[in-house]
């Protein structure tokens, strides 16, 4: 889907400025790495991943990890998307370049948030304690073509200068990793950018099929190089999610997992039998990364028989997990018809086929 789900992008605020910054060479020194307690044991991997896309904190779009971070929070959500039936649940990271600080000359990306993180590596340990897979994505594409401000030319730059995106690898995906690194016992997967069709699609691309090739075959390789470990993808979205990843547009990049984003009233994946043979031809598994209505209401029985009809289908297809869109509430007018609980926490009827699908 496209930007229908997101947080208002004039909310923003760019606090690059005030953010004290961490490099890769002092990522180890400042997270513990080395002196960490033993690890606890394996977590049980379903055949079927059933789970929640959380993306930010309550509504604190683009400052959940930094100026608006809250423990206790987090670990009321992740008690809660437990309950509900949640074996994975997806979180975003540098929506509106949160916690990257930027300088006024090119490349502008100077670093990442000290304290971002600090925060970052305490909500993995919070999902560990819950038995929580955690899948990651780095950036939203939803924003690369509307973010207010100074964001708009930053992300033209990221996707197009290949020194802006050297400077962000090194700078602060190299940092985010080596978090990543110690706790890749409960870490799912790696999403590059949410719905790069969004920058395809709105010219952000200055090479509309060359372009997104080329950021996805250069981050990946990234990487594979320093977390190895990792699996990695770039999801898709819009509605040319199935027929992208059907004709290719993900393949031969280095991805080791399709990410296909689907809403629908009646909960029908449409296109998952070219999905599925893609993925099947290419070697490569595929999950459904986000579902959820397409009406902008809030209605327990639209969501409850989408939400069963989307497992039921990812189940006995191809699929590999299946995601909802959103688990935690929100009173953004534009969006709050997608979460699972209500604004009291108890939980929407569609959570019980959560339930029933684990």
């Amino acid at each position: 889907m496209g930007s229908a789900k997101k947080a208002p992008l004039a909310s923003l605020a760019l606090l690059a400025s005030a953010l004290p910054l961490l490099s890769l060479s002092a990522a180890c020194a400042n997270h513990g790495i080395g002196s960490r307690a033993p690890s606890p044991p394996p977590m049980a991997r379903p055949a079927f991943l059933v789970g929640y896309d959380e993306g930010w904190f309550a509504d604190h779009y683009a400052t959940d990890y930094t100026s608006a971070f809250d423990l206790a929070y987090v670990n009321r959500t992740f008690d809660g998307l437990v309950r509900a039936g949640g074996h994975v649940v997806r979180l975003w990271l540098f929506e509106g370049a949160q916690g990257i600080g930027m300088g006024a000359g090119a490349p502008r990306t100077l670093g990442v948030s000290r304290q971002m993180l600090a925060n970052l590596e305490l909500v993995l340990a919070a999902a560990r304690a819950r038995g929580l897979w955690v899948y990651v994505t780095a950036l939203d594409g939803n924003e690369t073509y509307a973010a207010p401000g100074a964001l708009a030319p930053y992300f033209k730059a990221l996707l197009n200068d290949p020194n802006e995106l050297e400077a962000y690898l090194t700078r602060v995906l190299a940092p985010t990793l080596a978090v990543l690194d110690q706790h890749r016992d409960n870490v799912f997967g790696f999403d590059l950018m949410n719905e790069i069709e969004a920058p395809i699609q709105k010219g952000v691309f200055d090479d509309a099929v060359g372009g997104p090739r080329r950021f996805m075959q250069v981050t990946r390789a990234f990487v594979r190089a320093h977390s190895p470990w990792l699996p990695v993808t770039s999801s898709a979205g819009w509605s040319t999610a199935a027929s992208d990843i059907a004709s290719g547009l993900f393949a031969g990049v280095g991805l080791d997992f399709y990410d296909l984003h689907a809403y629908a009233d009646s909960g029908e994946i449409t296109g998952s039998g070219a999905v599925c043979e893609r993925a099947r031809r290419d070697g490569v598994l595929v999950i459904l990364g986000e579902f959820g209505q397409s009406s902008p209401i809030v209605d327990d029985a639209i969501q409850s028989a989408a939400t069963e009809r989307f497992l039921s289908t990812a189940r006995s297809t191809c699929f590999q997990a299946a995601l909802a869109w959103r688990y935690d509430y929100s009173a953004l007018p534009n969006s709050n018809w997608f979460h699972f609980i209500r604004a009291d926490g108890s939980f929407r009827p569609a959570v019980s086929r959560m339930q029933q699908g684990r």
